[in-house]
């Protein structure tokens, strides 16, 4: 729809009635072209009609009545006053017929900027859409005039003659380069006085371009008294500049100005309609309780710290389904820390009032956002003027204050240009279209993307931002050309989606190559300013590689033909010192840390899964027990690994205690009855019940004749049983070694077996029995010692792991048989378990002799591709990466 206007634009600008569409002949294109052609025909038919009916013509079409009329008046009057147009190179029909009567006055006079009157008459007859002097050519012609007939108004010096001749010799024809072996011998003993205050700066990348040119905008802004202004299509570098620059304080006008769409008020107003769409997600909840103008009828930064709060209890890690399910989320989780404080330490040094303000923020949103949530469901497309009442009711809630005030979301320049919008937009709405609830938000940021806000005051006086149609009348002591490279400046050929070039030629419509020919001429009259000029690009942009600008390709191609001067070295000393800014002369590598704290400091207690976090990582227990750092949990996951092996675990639990004895006739119907209660927890995410379930079921079917096998023999089965040993060290009271056990089947004979559930997969036979993943074999020496409750001594006579996977096969038996150990072992589990407790003990003496061993991370890595919890913090990247850093041996 969009490119619709602009093609019906662009016919009202280039004079082509809207009757000539009726003219292409579709039967001369592929097939596709004839439904492209049958809906411009309804175009061509309808609307002229509809602009009859509402009494209104295109805005292109206005533009060229008012100005049609005024080269009417004046043909009409023929004043004898002097009147002189500037600036134009007559691109507009219209505006080309206005200045064709001005010249024709008595006293009238047309200024053509950058007529190009050194170029070759060959050349001049080649011009092609692309080049710089096409519009201006083609505004002679239409004028009745050739070159020869055009003055040089003012005084030229040699230093503009001699960089205009250059130009022209960089833009000449491709047809005509070859005359390139006459003129550049005649040129180069002017190239000194060319690129005198000339500047070529070559970044890595769009981050660096930026950095170089604020570096160069500070040095004016330090210098009293001298202007400096950066030119550029790119918005998104200018940006870059103007964020650059406040790291000094410098506040600079963007003539693009800050979209609606990106303002306070309006970000408030995406992320509400944000959060509706994606149906409140914790991502989305997060960042609408960010925002600053968020209070929901709280005092400020009252609700702020209650959605901190929320966040803390069950926004992060596994997410509540929906918005209505947060209450009754923070209630389970509450039961969950009281139940388990150990497995939620951040949660469990909680208060009542943290609870009560974690209550409060999960019941502040649906007051607020409740009309629209309404609205949104609908299964109707909305009305445009009921949709935005409810945007503006629903954003006035969000934004209000304990006492019901919201002219927070009005107040300042952005606020006043939001309430602007939205009354144009409820002005149209009798005469907008339906929208459906799925198109809302990128409809309405689509439409408040166009309007931008502009700072009044408080802008730079000598610093400016401008893009191209703006700085053609700009004039400053230093000019910087950024961002030139190719599909930048100029800017990639835009295909038009409505017409092909055969159709826009049989039209007379402009080539798509006339816009990139008008971005040369800026990039020309740029570069013949009368200050010091910087021409910036990039060797990447967004980590693609990047290409030059042409321009830049052909003058370094005219600089080495001719072994012009260096004007690179300018820009490689302002690259240097800005990068000097973020990044020291000399880099040291780091050492490894080795924090080693006091013995009183260090913990007196750990669970059998965390001895192997302290054999691999030492670092992660320091930084989890001694600074007390635990990992906050991404936002809004979903299900995982972690809870299909907890939902796993508590089914067999369960199992386990409702038959100790004996089993059931029918174990996997068992089995099945217990998960489908289980499960209900999670029937709010669809991907359990698709992935979960069916692959349960499988292993349900398998664990019958497994079960059965491992029931035997077994005289007691005793299921997640708690343990606790006291381990003697330098400590005076010593250390506590605590586990729960999956499963210890008591035998016939007295012994034991240890069985441990895993839904991922479980460690290898070697790296268990050596004592690199010491779980069950800590667990056998526990059980020697009588440490789990309810249990006295036994021997351990077999280690099992359990893969409940439920792929092929669903269950998967592991058995930690040494024989079968590499190299193979010659000794019995039990004495296998007691060298590896022995090997424990002498690693807790370590930690508490004096002085103590140090906390080292990383000295046995299972994954060392993988990332863990702390190492951000040990800063394991780093000083890995250096020669001469190996890592200790455990």
């Amino acid at each position: 729809a969009a490119d619709l206007g602009r093609l019906v634009d662009q016919l009202e600008t280039e004079d082509v009635p809207l009757e000539a569409l009726g003219q292409l002949v579709s039967d001369d294109f592929a097939a596709y072209w004839q439904d492209v052609l049958t809906v411009l025909d309804i175009v061509r038919r309808q609307l002229p009609d509809e602009l009859e009916t509402l009494g209104m013509i295109g805005p292109s079409e206005r533009r060229n009545q008012l100005i049609s009329a005024e080269a009417a008046r004046l043909a009409a009057v023929n004043p004898e006053a002097p009147f002189i147009a500037a600036g134009s190179t007559g691109s507009i029909p219209a505006t080309a017929r206005l200045l064709r009567s001005i010249a024709h006055l008595p006293n009238g006079a047309v200024v053509l900027p950058g007529l190009d009157t050194s170029l070759d008459e060959d050349s001049w007859q080649a011009l092609d859409p692309q080049h710089p002097q096409f519009g201006l050519a083609e505004l002679l012609a239409g004028l009745g005039a050739r070159r020869e007939h055009v003055e040089i108004l003012g005084k030229v010096d040699s230093t503009s003659q001699s960089r205009a001749k250059l130009l022209s010799e960089v833009m000449r024809p491709s047809e005509t380069t070859d005359l390139w072996q006459q003129s550049l011998p005649q040129l180069a003993p002017e190239l000194e006085r060319a690129l005198s205050n000339l500047t070529l700066v070559r970044t890595p990348g769009r981050r660096e371009e930026a950095l170089c040119i604020a570096l160069r905008m500070r040095q004016c802004a330090e210098t009293p008294g001298q202007t400096a202004a950066l030119i550029t299509p790119d918005r998104n570098l200018g940006r870059r500049v103007s964020a650059q620059l406040k790291r000094w304080n410098l506040n600079v006008d963007d003539s693009a100005g800050i979209p609606l769409s990106r303002t306070l008020p309006g970000t408030l107003i995406d992320l509400v309609l944000s959060a509706l769409e994606t149906r409140f997600t914790p991502s989305s909840l997060v960042a609408l309780f960010a925002h600053p103008l968020a209070r929901f009828g709280r005092p400020s930064g009252a609700a702020a710290r209650a959605a901190r709060k929320l966040e803390m209890a069950v926004l992060r890690g596994v997410a509540p389904p929906g918005l209505h399910a947060l209450p009754t989320a923070l209630d389970r989780r509450r039961k969950e820390v009281e139940a388990k404080p150990h497995w939620f330490a951040h949660l469990a040094r909680w208060t009542e009032a943290d609870w009560a303000e974690a209550a409060d923020a999960a019941l502040m949103v649906p007051p607020a956002i409740e009309q629209l949530i309404s609205l949104a469901s609908a299964d109707e497309h909305l009305n445009l003027k009921e949709a935005v009442e409810s945007i503006i009711r629903t954003a006035e809630a969000v934004v209000a204050d304990e006492t019901g005030d919201s002219t927070a979301l009005w107040s300042g320049e952005a606020g006043e240009l939001l309430s602007q919008f939205f009354s144009s937009l409820l002005e149209a709405a009798p005469d907008g279209p339906l929208i459906a609830p799925a198109d809302l938000r990128r409809t309405l940021m689509g439409l408040m993307a166009q309007p931008v806000v502009r700072p009044r005051y408080g802008t730079h006086p000598r610093l400016q931002i401008l893009g191209l149609l703006e700085a053609r009348m700009s004039d400053h002591d230093v000019i910087i050309l950024g961002g030139l490279n190719e599909k930048t400046w100029p800017a990639q050929t835009q295909t038009d989606a409505w017409l092909n070039r055969p159709m826009r030629e049989d039209l007379g419509l402009a080539s798509p190559e006339r816009r990139m020919g008008l971005s040369a001429h800026d990039f020309v009259q740029a570069v013949s300013a009368r200050g010091s000029v910087y021409l910036t690009y990039s060797d990447k942009q967004e980590g693609a590689p990047a290409v030059p600008s042409r321009w830049i390709l052909r003058l370094m191609a005219i600089l080495d033909a001719v072994k012009g001067p260096d004007i690179e070295e300018g820009g490689r000393k302002l690259l240097a010192a800005a990068l000097g800014l973020d990044h020291p002369t000399r880099i040291q590598p780091v050492e490894r840390p080795a924090p080693a704290p006091a013995v009183s400091l260090r913990p007196k207690r750990l669970s059998i899964t965390e001895i192997e976090t302290w054999l691999r990582d030492p670092y992660a227990i320091y930084a989890r027990h001694i600074l007390k750092l635990q990992p906050l949990e991404e936002l809004g996951l979903a299900p995982g690994p972690r809870e299909r092996g907890t939902l796993f675990h508590e089914i067999f639990e369960a199992f386990s205690k409702a038959w100790p004895d004996k089993l059931p006739e029918d174990i996997a119907a068992e089995l099945e009855k217990i998960g489908r209660e289980a499960f209900t927890r999670w029937s709010g995410y669809p991907d359990v019940e698709a992935f979960w379930w069916p692959r349960f079921l499988r292993v349900a079917e398998e664990a019958a004749h497994i079960e059965r096998n491992l029931r035997d023999d077994v005289r007691a089965v005793h299921v997640e049983t708690q343990g606790r040993l006291k381990i003697p060290s330098g400590k005076a009271d010593g250390f506590t070694l605590t586990g729960r056990a999956d499963r210890i089947d008591i035998l016939a004979d007295g012994s034991a077996r240890l069985i441990d559930y895993k839904t991922g997969a479980p460690p290898g036979i070697t790296e268990a029995l050596t004592g690199k993943a010491p779980q069950l074999l800590l667990e056998a020496a526990m059980l020697a010692e009588g440490a789990f409750e309810g249990m006295g001594k036994a021997e351990t006579k077999a280690l099992l792991y359990l893969q409940l996977s439920g792929g092929e096969p669903a269950i998967d038996t592991r058995y930690l048989d040494p024989a079968r150990a590499k190299p193979k072992i010659d000794a019995s589990v039990q004495e296998v378990a007691a060298k590896v407790f022995t090997r424990l003990q002498r690693l807790i003496a370590r930690y508490s002799a004096t002085p103590p061993c140090p906390y080292l991370p990383r000295v046995l890595p299972k994954y060392e591709g993988r990332d863990l919890f702390y190492d951000h913090l040990s800063r394991f990247r780093e000083w890995s990466s250096f020669p001469g850093q190996d890592e200790e041996s455990a």
